[in-house]
């Protein structure tokens, strides 16, 4: 039953995505400690297809969506909001 489940999430992935960029939203900046520094690494990835597969990579990582969307030409419905499952 979970290969099921996980094929349907797949195969509607493919079907919103496919070969598509992509931005995840992830409700508010994110810090990390980098080699002893606190770093903040943004809100919004951008996310693009790798030729030649399934797959995608974030590409970019920034604070201003309006700028990522328009560099990237990513339209508003495919700004995906994560920011729910973050704590």
């Amino acid at each position: 039953m979970f290969f099921i489940c996980v094929g349907v999430f797949m195969d509607t992935w493919k079907h919103l995505v496919g070969d598509r960029s992509f931005i995840s939203d992830l409700g508010k900046n994110q810090e990390a400690d980098i080699a002893g520094t606190k770093t903040v690494l943004g809100r919004y990835a951008v996310w693009v297809s790798i030729p030649g597969t399934d797959r995608h990579r974030i590409v970019e990582v920034g604070d201003d969506l309006s700028a990522l969307m328009e560099k990237y030409n990513v339209p508003g419905e495919l700004v995906m909001k994560l920011g729910s499952f973050m704590r």
